[in-house]
């Protein structure tokens, strides 16, 4: 632990430790965050939103990402159901003041929390689910010990946090990724794939391949579920039009996105409506 230039020392303190499941209901879980909290994925696979389209990531079995306290996500699964582990925590500054340790809030820029704030940025790090498993188990025992639980826990959220902290500071988007960060925030208007394919340093056909190689979709199917996710968020919501829907989520016409709606969620918009009305 560095000191910053304010003599401040900024560690994580382990709150507790939760495995939650989440299984597909035709529509997205709406999450308010409460608390620092690290969400490692078990099992599944989905989409995470951070209730703006262009910070929505996939997220998959090892993920690692970092939530913030007042955030509202949104989760979408492709897979039957996602399980995660939860962990909650605080971080705080400490400071020798007179020969002892004095804790103290966290302050902006302090160890770089504050910079996790409205990002989504994933690391995979599916060596540390068996650790964190562990941490759970060890946790639910009658007499466990908290100091060690403590310990254990600050050590993984220091190994993953670390990762993420390298990857928002080093790691550059691939040409792929970047085209995708590119759809994300274009998709309400029409996309051309040549546009894409430049972005990515690509030839039409390269990036085709690639892209289905990689993200298991195409680059038609890929915008095509990012407008749906779009969708059935505008759509859980009262007042909204399937018309609007349509419009806002950048498909050509209602006709034309009930057909793909009812195809890929299985009912018709209008059916979708009713859900949330009854």
């Amino acid at each position: 632990m560095a000191l910053n230039a304010a003599g401040l020392r900024p560690v994580v303190l382990f709150s507790s430790i939760h495995r939650r499941a989440f299984h597909s209901s035709g529509h997205g879980h709406d999450i308010k965050i409460p608390t620092y909290l690290l969400c490692m994925v078990k099992e599944g696979k989905g989409w995470v939103s951070l209730s703006d389209p262009e910070k929505t990531a996939t997220v998959g079995q090892g993920d690692c990402f970092v939530l913030t306290p007042g955030s509202t996500v949104q989760l979408i699964l492709e897979s039957e159901s996602l399980e995660c582990f939860l962990v909650l925590f605080r971080p705080v500054t400490l400071q020798r003041r007179r020969g002892n340790w004095q804790a103290g809030p966290l302050l902006p820029g302090d160890g770089g929390w504050s910079g996790f704030a409205g990002k989504l940025e994933p690391v995979r790090s599916p060596a540390l689910l068996g650790d964190a498993a562990a941490l759970y188990a060890d946790s639910r025992l009658p007499g466990a010990d908290s100091e060690q639980l403590q310990l254990r826990c600050q050590s993984l959220l220091c190994m993953v946090l670390d990762q993420l902290k390298e990857r928002s500071a080093a790691v550059k988007p691939s040409g792929l990724e970047l085209s995708i960060g590119y759809m994300q925030r274009h998709f309400r208007s029409k996309i051309q794939l040549e546009t894409l394919a430049e972005i990515a340093g690509l030839t039409p056909s390269s990036y085709s391949r690639r892209f289905k190689r990689e993200k298991g979709a195409t680059p038609v199917e890929y915008l095509s579920r990012l407008r749906l996710h779009h969708a059935k968020m505008l759509l859980s919501r009262p007042g909204i039009t399937v018309k609007e829907a349509a419009a806002e989520s950048g498909f050509g016409n209602e006709f034309y996105f009930s057909r793909v709606f009812k195809r890929e969620v299985g009912m018709a918009p209008t059916a979708y409506i009713k859900q949330f009305k009854s």
